[in-house]
């Protein structure tokens, strides 16, 4: 395999002037945390895959900036203990297994590399005193690391601690003198040290056995020894003796799921995000009322001086007064993930990995919610094109579904189940239909793949890459203008054959009803873009690596080439235009080959700091839609 360059000089003597056309609004925030700094303001850190977010003040407006973190899936986020004169430490996990570290409240982060290799991060929880101690506990699903001197260096802590996934982890207020800390597991355990989480006994009595995900423990601890246990389907229980023994909190709660636990300020109570919705109770007597702009989505709260912050299930942050008793949705960022766009002549349709839809009429200005399928797990959505019309295929937990859509009915179209002759009924991973509409794939994790031909009929394509899992598939036509496919492979390797990587990727090509296997590649993640226009050519991208695979019609032979871009600099989209270039986005610019593949040069800066996620180009417009769901619209300007 041959290695070439790859240039960052300019196509030519012209500029791409960009503009923000839309976003689809909205998008899932997994963890809050609130902290009071100096002058009294409060600072919000909310979590998403999307990257991390911030609101300096108190939730009213939101910004981020995706380049303070390598890895943009932010899965838990804390504030550790607390400052007077200055903002206190933050630390953030990510989905990569990550954990990084900021000294000023949440503006500049650092990477704590001590952390590599222990873990994905499930749940943040800093000593009261962590100014002083250092102390941060980590919880993740093979049990709790601690850190005595703010991260650079780790233990595992787990001794007496019967079930490893933790869920929810607590420290007393008076940390520092009782040296008390609590951990809720998915195993139906609620476990407690009294020794900084040396050793851990369980301390349950009277709660039901059922996952724990949430603990609040009271800011009065030290005079009431009250705290809050939120349990899967049981309600929420209370301890009023530091932990030893448990009854349940409010009747009206018992049966909910609940997802997040907060003690409010200043006496005011307690606040519980359930299964049904946001419901707060009075310190004393637990009773609940369902409060006002009540969100069912709700998986974090936050508590701070003025203000209460609550992140939400497909529709970001929201945000009440102290009180939590009225809530509002506040104006966060885009925050979908990835998400994936397809687009017809009718308009385009996005999906985020959560499960919501949404359609676009005007290019991606506006977008509209659209209704999914009523099954379980929404998985990959695609594009056929119609004169005037459009079908949307969508790869689901149950099989193959459909919806036909007009010019003006765009989202009033109904779901069918695709139950031809021929196709799987069972879990589809996702499908693809190839230029033109006139050719489809929809395939399994577990390899099985079936072609569909614009119709109704559908046929099973029996692969040769019997125990590989399958990676990604692609219909299209060859240069005869016969159906054709490509299929990636994946295996992991023995870890003796991991010196190139612990994956193995082969490329297979169907032509005239048999298959062939064009390379074998090695990876280090288990994921690949693939871009195949039809011709005799086809290209890979793996993080910051290029492959070109091109037929040799003299040699009867495919050749492969790579080229590799800066190692901080994965490539996030391929695509190709109309006119025949050739599109890459990387973290950092758009990439413009017009020699199909040859030689790739620099061709416009990213329109903001996010990672790209889809490309439309034309020879003078280029539509992006970065990471989150921004929308957009590139314009050449002559210097």
């Amino acid at each position: 395999m041959t290695i070439e360059p790859v240039t960052t000089e300019p196509t030519s003597p012209q500029t791409w002037q960009w503009r923000a056309a839309g976003a689809w609004p909205g998008g899932t925030v997994v963890g809050v945390a609130a902290a009071r700094g100096p002058h009294g303001k409060t600072r919000l850190l909310a979590a998403t895959r999307a990257g991390l977010i911030c609101s300096d003040d108190g939730g009213l407006s939101w910004h981020e900036d995706w380049a303070v973190m390598a890895d943009p899936g932010v899965v838990a986020v804390a504030y550790a203990g607390t400052a007077e004169e200055d903002w206190p430490a933050a630390f953030a996990a990510t989905e990569t297994g990550r954990l990084y570290r900021s000294g000023d409240g949440g503006v500049a982060w650092a990477e704590v590399t001590s952390w590599a290799g222990l873990g994905v991060a499930a749940v943040l929880c800093a000593s009261s005193a962590f100014a002083d101690d250092g102390i941060l506990f980590v919880g993740t699903s093979e049990g709790i690391f601690r850190s005595l001197d703010g991260g650079a260096s780790w233990e595992s802590c787990n001794f007496g601690l019967i079930d490893a996934d933790v869920l929810c982890l607590a420290c007393a207020p008076d940390f520092a003198a009782s040296q008390l800390v609590w951990a809720g597991t998915a195993g139906g355990g609620l476990y407690r040290s009294r020794n900084q989480g040396r050793a851990w006994r369980e301390a349950g009595i009277g709660l039901p056995d059922a996952p724990v995900q949430a603990l609040a423990v009271s800011p009065n601890f030290v005079e009431d020894r009250t705290l809050y246990a939120g349990l899967e389907a049981q309600g929420v229980y209370r301890s009023t003796d530091g932990g030893e023994s448990w009854s349940l909190y409010g009747a009206a709660l018992a049966g909910q799921s609940i997802n997040a636990l907060a003690c409010l300020g200043e006496g005011q109570g307690l606040a519980a995000a359930t299964d049904r919705g946001l419901f707060v109770a009075d310190a004393s007597a637990g009773q609940w009322e369902e409060a006002a702009g009540s969100h069912p989505g709700v998986l974090a709260l936050a508590a701070g001086p003025d203000c209460v912050a609550a992140g939400a299930y497909w529709d970001g942050a929201l945000l009440a007064a102290a009180d939590g008793r009225a809530w509002r949705q506040t104006a966060t960022p885009p925050l979908h993930v990835p998400p994936l766009v397809a687009v017809s002549d009718v308009g385009w349709i996005a999906l985020d990995m959560n499960g919501a839809l949404a359609a676009s009429m005007d290019g991606g200005v506006t977008w509209q919610p659209l209704a999914p399928p009523e099954v379980e797990g929404l998985f990959a959505v695609a594009a056929q094109p119609g004169e005037g019309a459009a079908s949307i295929w969508a790869a689901t937990g149950d099989g193959l579904w459909s919806l036909d859509l007009t010019q003006g009915q765009w989202t009033q179209g109904q779901w069918q189940k695709v139950d031809a002759p021929g196709l799987s009924a069972g879990p589809l991973l996702a499908v693809e239909v190839a230029h033109g509409g006139a050719a489809r794939l929809a395939y399994t994790a577990e390899g099985r793949l079936y072609a569909g031909d614009g119709g109704a009929t559908w046929q099973e394509i029996t692969g040769p890459w019997q125990g590989q899992s399958l990676l990604r598939a692609l219909p299209a036509q060859d240069a005869a203008g016969e159906a054709a496919a490509l299929a990636l492979t994946i295996q992991a390797k023995e870890p003796q054959a991991q010196a190139q990587g612990p994956y193995a990727v082969d490329v297979w090509l169907r032509r005239a009803g048999a298959w062939a296997n064009v390379a074998g590649l090695e990876t280090d993640i288990p994921s690949m873009l693939a871009l195949w226009p039809g011709a005799d050519d086809l290209w890979l991208a793996a993080q910051h690596r290029l492959i070109t695979l091109r037929w040799d019609r003299r040699a009867q032979a495919w050749n492969a080439s790579q080229r590799f871009f800066a190692p901080d600099e994965p490539i996030t989209a391929l695509t190709a235009s109309m006119d025949g270039s050739l599109w890459a986005a990387t973290t950092r610019a758009l990439y413009c080959s017009a020699d199909q593949g040859v030689i790739w040069r620099r061709a416009a800066d990213l329109p903001e700091r996010r990672p790209v996620v889809y490309v439309r180009a034309a020879a003078t417009r280029l539509d992006v839609v970065t990471l989150g769901g921004r929308v957009w619209r590139g314009e050449i300007t002559p210097v």
